[in-house]
Formats: C-alpha cells, sequence, structure tokens
C-alpha cells in the first residue's frame, strides 16, 4: 500500500500500525520507505514518520519526532505546526520547545499559514490560561475567527462566552477578529 508514496496510503499504513494491524515486518518496511521519503525531502513522510514516533507504543521516540515535525513546519507545513504545538503541550512537555511563548508561537505561525485548528487552539489557551494569561476578549477573537470558518466548538463557545458579558461587550473584538480574517484573506491566505 505504501509503495505508491502518496500521503493518502502513508496516512493509512501509519494508521494501522497505530492500531496495532501491523506486524513488526511490515512496519519495518513502512519505516525504510518512509525514511527513504523523507530523506528526499516528501514532507508527508516526514511527517507520518513523526506522528509514529510520537503514537506508536512500538516505535516511541519524542525526541525524533518533534525533529520531524520541525523540519516539516519550517518548510510551511501547518499541521506540523498544530501537531508540534500538541505534542509540546502533551508527552513532550519536558522539551525545551515546550515553553509558553514557544507552544503560543507555533500556534500563531500555524495560523498564518491558514490553520483553523491553530485559531481553535489558541482560544482555548486564553480560555483556560494555560500557556498565555487568561483572557476571555482574546478567547473571544479566536472563537470568532475558527467559528467564522466553521468549527463548530468554537462558534458554540463563543456564543456561551459572549452570553456571560453584558450585550455588545465583545463588540469591538469581533470587529478585531473580522478585520484579521479580512486582512489575511487580502494576502491570499487559503483558510483549512
Amino acid at each position: 500500500l505504501c509503495q505508491n508514496l502518496e500521503d493518502p496510503a502513508f496516512y493509512m499504513v501509519c494508521q494501522m500500525e497505530l492500531d496495532g494491524h501491523l506486524t513488526p515486518e511490515e512496519r519495518d518496511q513502512m519505516v525504510t520507505v518512509l525514511y527513504a521519503e523523507a530523506k528526499k525531502n516528501n514532507l508527508d513522510a516526514a511527517f507520518n514518520l513523526a506522528v509514529l514516533f510520537w503514537r506508536s507504543p512500538t516505535m516511541m521516540d519524542i525526541d525524533r519526532a518533534e525533529s520531524l515535525l520541525q523540519i516539516c513546519a519550517r518548510s510551511g507545513m501547518a499541521q506540523a505546526h498544530i501537531a508540534l504545538a500538541k505534542l509540546y503541550m502533551g508527552d513532550g512537555a519536558y522539551l525545551p520547545g515546550a515553553a509558553s511563548d514557544n507552544i503560543m508561537k507555533v500556534l500563531n505561525d500555524a495560523f498564518a499559514l491558514g490553520s483553523i485548528e491553530a485559531a481553535w487552539l489558541i482560544a482555548r489557551q486564553y480560555l483556560s490560561g494555560d500557556h498565555v494569561k487568561k483572557d476571555d476578549y482574546e478567547a473571544f477573537r479566536w472563537l470568532v475567527i475558527a467559528g467564522r470558518r466553521g468549527h463548530e466548538e468554537a462558534r458554540k463557545h463563543a456564543l456561551i462566552l459572549e452570553g456571560l458579558r453584558p450585550p455588545g461587550a465583545f463588540r469591538w473584538i469581533q470587529a478585531a477578529a473580522l478585520d484579521l480574517m479580512d486582512k489575511m484573506e487580502n494576502r491570499m491566505v487559503k483558510f483549512s
């Protein structure tokens, strides 16, 4: 399956490994192919290999996962920024890159590349105060952005947050969020 060297095939075979459906021989063959493709600058292969090093109980190597995700992120892969931030907020919390300011930078970089999930994760950080000072107004800004781009959870959270404040309390921040979206669209940022 992985021999056609297409991202969906990489993803499917990697998912089979994560679900425990590959034999050790099949896993070794898959890793060999992914490494070969990653060395040819195939970012999809490098990303899937990173996910395996992060999530597979038989292959777990957080340092390798971080290294591969950093390569993909430097190449402009928004999905790699998101994965890197999630790694830092979870299993890789001990890594030097897991500093709160770096996590927020990684998420903002992902958003600048058009990631709606990044907007949602940024909002969650402002709601919880985990990696940035808790700020309902900033949270609302990012919830509006993600919600307007189709993220249902963000839309629901924005409505709840808006209901907790006096009418019109978020009007100015909503206008700022819409302005930011317009500016990004004018720069031809494609949201996904």
